[in-house]
């Protein structure tokens, strides 16, 4: 049995704990129900895990699904907002990109909240879990949103990493090459230039979307720069940049992917 919630949630996909990452992308447009709370949503321990990493990447892998969940907690919020028991603490909070704050009908304010205000939101839930805080109401209410877009995003990574073709397991160096140039999901193992820590990378080539684990846990799933590359431009990126301070375990693997990304050893 697990310990406690957040034990669960991590076990269960097995999400590598990280360090909190807020307002995502730097960018500070957020929404709060409790006084102070604002303030208090800060850089704090290891929240960054499966329902964190959710929050900032999903949108990159399915939009529409993201789209779905925010229309849906924007009217969880607008339904709170017109009840007339709400907690003692509660103050209604919002704040634009620049961190400056908005005022005017809450009701209608929600409604044309952008997409990162709600995002953020839903992080500061997180780490609130993360860290074992209390949850306000409305936020106890909101937690099953976090939860689907974690087991949206955990669908995706588990379908990247079962169709991974390892290329480290293929012999020849023609063979190598083939499956990079016609397969849409391949993987291949690593070490970090810095460390002795070796991690897998799965890439989904069509969709230009890269799963990295260490062991049996996974450390992030997003989409490398803003998708559409070809795949000689997506393998060139991924070499040029997450492999940047990693090394290939099998150089002759290394030696594919330059060939097939057009990079001259």
């Amino acid at each position: 049995m697990f310990n406690n919630f957040t034990d669960f949630l991590c076990e269960a996909i097995k999400f590598a704990k990280g360090k909190d990452n807020d307002y995502f992308f730097h960018n500070y447009a957020i929404i709060t129900f409790n006084k102070g709370d604002v303030s208090k949503y800060k850089v704090e321990g290891k929240t960054a895990g499966l329902w964190s990493h959710a929050c900032k990447h999903l949108n990159q892998i399915d939009w529409p699904f993201v789209q779905n969940v925010i229309k849906q907690v924007k009217q969880t919020l607008i339904q709170y907002v017109k009840e007339d028991n709400h907690p003692r603490t509660y103050e209604f909070s919002m704040f634009d990109r620049n961190k400056k704050k908005v005022e005017g009908d809450p009701k209608k304010l929600i409604a044309k909240a952008p997409y990162s205000s709600i995002i953020n939101f839903l992080d500061m839930i997180n780490d609130k879990v993360m860290l074992k805080k209390p949850l306000a109401p409305i936020e106890e209410k909101c937690v099953k949103f976090l939860e689907a877009l974690g087991d949206r995003y955990g669908q995706f990574i588990e379908d990247v990493v079962k169709k991974g073709v390892d290329v480290d397991q293929i012999e020849r160096d023609e063979d190598k090459i083939k499956a990079l140039e016609t397969e849409n999901y391949i993987c291949f193992n690593t070490r970090n230039d810095n460390s002795d820590v070796y991690n897998k990378i799965y890439l989904d080539v069509k969709d230009n979307i890269m799963v990295i684990k260490t062991g049996p846990m996974v450390n992030t799933c997003y989409q490398l720069g803003r998708g559409g590359l070809s795949r000689k431009e997506f393998f060139k990126h991924v070499i040029e940049n997450p492999m940047h301070e990693r090394g290939f375990l099998k150089p002759a693997t290394a030696r594919a992917m330059h060939e097939v990304a057009g990079i001259e050893d």
